[in-house]
C-alpha cells in the first residue's frame, strides 16, 4: 500500500486561537517594549528597557546559600495553600510591616507566582468585562497585559503631565472619569504604581488622600503598586495602608522582586482587608501559586532579621549612589531627563529636542536608532501612554557596574549628536 497517495496533498492549517489570544499576540508582538527585549541579548547590549533591580545581588546570593542550608530539612513536595503557607505569609508580613511602616496581619496577604498575577487576579475579581479601571499616566507597559489581556476590562488614563510635575489633581481624575463614562464604561477602580512606574515620583500625602477621597465618593478600589517602596532613599515612604489602616477599598500590591534582585523567583503578593476579595484571590491562586521550594528559602531568609535591615540600608544607598552618578553623566553629555530624585528604579529620560515633530513614528524612529546604533535599549514614552512625546525611561539598576551604564549613555549621546548633525 501507498501511505504517501493517502496522505493529503498539503498539511491541514492548525486549529485557530481565540479572538481574545490573538489579541494578546497581536498587542505583544507589536509593542516597541515587548517586541524588541530579545534584541538586546547580544553580548554588547546594554538593556536599560528591563525593570530589574541587580545592584545587591552579590548580597542577596550569598544569604540566600545560607537559606538553603537552614531550610533543606523542612520542605516537602505536598499540596499546600494556593495562598502561600502560614509561615512563608508571616516572614512577608514582618518585611512589609517594616518596608510600608504599617501593621500587617498575615491573614490580610495573599501570595503568588509574582506581582503580574496578582494584579490580573484583582481585576478579574473587582470588574466585569466591559467595565473600566482609571490607570495613572504615563504608566508602567506591563499594565497593559496584566489589566485587559485576558479580564476584557478597559484602562482609562488619568492624563498628568511634566509641565505639571506629574502631579495628580482632581480634575484629572474627574475628566477620566467622564471619559469612561461617556463610552458607556462603568469604572470599578483605580490602579497607580507608588514610586511611579516610569517616572520614579513618589506620591505626597495630599495626593494619596486625594485618591482615597475620590475612590470612597464614587466608590471604587484603589490598586496601589507599592513594589518600589524599598527603594525610597529620600524622605520617608507613605504607604496607602499607613495611611488609612484598616480600609476596606486599598489594595496594595507588591513583591520580592526589586528589593531582593531575585525577578526570577516569582514572588508577588496582596495586601487587603476586604474579606472577599481575599478569599476570592486564595481560590483564583491555583493558577498561579508558589512552590512550597521557595516559600521555605525565602521564609528563611526573610527570618534574618538582622540581614533585611542591612540589606534594606544598603540597598537605597547604593539605589541613591546610582541615581546622583547618573545624574553626573547626564550633566556630563548635556541630556536633560526628569528625575523625582527621592526614589524608585529609573530616570524620565527627556529628548524632546531630538524629536523632528512630537508623534508616536518620530519617537519610535528616535527608539530604533538609539537600538540599533548605541545597543542600548530604553523604553518609549508611548509604551507607557505618556501624554507627550520624546521620553524615554532608563532603568539605571540593572548595571552594577557604573562604567557600563556610563558607557552606554556616552554611545546614546553620540547617536543623538550624529542625528542633530544629519538634521
Amino acid at each position: 500500500m501507498n501511505v504517501q497517495a493517502c496522505l493529503p496533498a498539503q498539511q491541514p492549517r492548525a486549529p485557530s486561537l481565540s479572538a481574545r489570544c490573538q489579541r494578546m499576540l497581536h498587542f505583544a508582538q507589536n509593542n516597541l517594549y515587548y517586541r524588541t527585549a530579545q534584541e538586546t541579548k547580544a553580548q554588547d547590549f546594554v538593556d536599560l528597557g528591563m525593570a530589574e533591580n541587580l545592584l545587591t545581588q552579590e548580597l542577596v546570593h550569598a544569604r540566600l546559600d545560607v537559606s538553603r542550608q537552614q531550610y533543606r530539612g523542612n520542605a516537602n513536595s505536598r499540596y499546600a495553600e494556593y495562598r502561600g503557607i502560614r509561615t512563608f505569609r508571616e516572614a512577608m508580613a514582618d518585611y512589609y510591616s517594616q518596608v510600608l511602616a504599617a501593621e500587617i496581619d498575615p491573614e490580610n496577604i495573599i501570595a503568588a507566582a509574582g506581582a503580574t498575577p496578582i494584579v490580573e487576579m484583582i481585576v478579574f475579581a473587582i470588574a466585569e468585562p466591559g467595565d473600566a479601571i482609571l490607570v495613572l499616566a504615563p504608566w508602567y507597559p506591563g499594565f497593559d497585559l496584566d489589566v485587559g489581556s485576558r479580564t476584557g476590562v478597559s484602562m482609562v488614563p488619568v492624563r498628568r503631565t511634566v509641565e505639571e510635575e506629574y502631579q495628580l489633581t482632581e480634575e484629572a481624575l474627574a475628566h477620566a472619569m467622564h471619559e469612561a463614562g461617556s463610552a458607556g464604561r462603568k469604572v470599578r477602580g483605580i490602579l497607580l504604581s507608588n514610586p511611579d512606574n516610569p517616572t520614579g515620583r513618589v506620591y505626597s500625602k495630599e495626593e494619596l488622600y486625594l485618591l482615597s477621597s475620590f475612590a470612597e465618593n464614587h466608590d471604587l478600589h484603589i490598586l496601589a503598586d507599592e513594589i518600589y517602596a524599598g527603594s525610597v532613599y529620600e524622605g520617608n515612604f507613605l504607604s496607602f495602608l499607613a495611611l488609612q489602616p484598616g480600609s476596606q477599598h486599598i489594595h496594595v500590591i507588591t513583591g520580592l522582586s526589586k528589593d531582593f534582585c531575585m525577578a526570577g523567583y516569582r514572588v508577588g503578593c496582596l495586601i487587603s482587608n476586604h474579606a472577599e476579595i481575599l478569599q476570592s484571590l486564595a481560590k483564583l491562586c491555583r493558577f498561579c501559586s508558589i512552590s512550597l521550594d521557595t516559600q521555605f528559602l525565602l521564609a528563611d531568609f526573610l527570618s534574618d532579621a538582622d540581614f533585611v535591615e542591612f540589606h534594606i540600608a544598603e540597598s537605597k544607598r547604593r539605589i541613591k549612589h546610582q541615581h546622583r552618578c547618573f545624574a553626573e553623566t547626564l550633566a556630563r553629555l548635556g541630556l536633560k531627563s526628569y528625575s523625582s530624585r527621592a526614589g524608585g528604579l529609573f530616570v524620565w529620560l527627556d529628548f524632546r529636542g531630538h524629536l523632528r515633530d512630537a508623534t508616536d513614528e518620530e519617537e519610535e524612529r528616535l527608539f530604533s536608532l538609539i537600538l540599533k546604533d548605541s545597543h542600548v535599549r530604553i523604553t518609549p514614552g508611548q509604551c507607557c501612554h505618556a501624554t507627550e512625546r520624546g521620553f524615554f525611561r532608563a532603568c539605571i539598576t540593572t548595571c552594577p557596574d557604573y562604567a557600563v551604564l556610563d558607557g552606554a549613555m556616552d554611545r546614546i549621546a553620540n547617536t543623538l549628536a550624529s542625528l542633530s548633525a544629519r538634521d
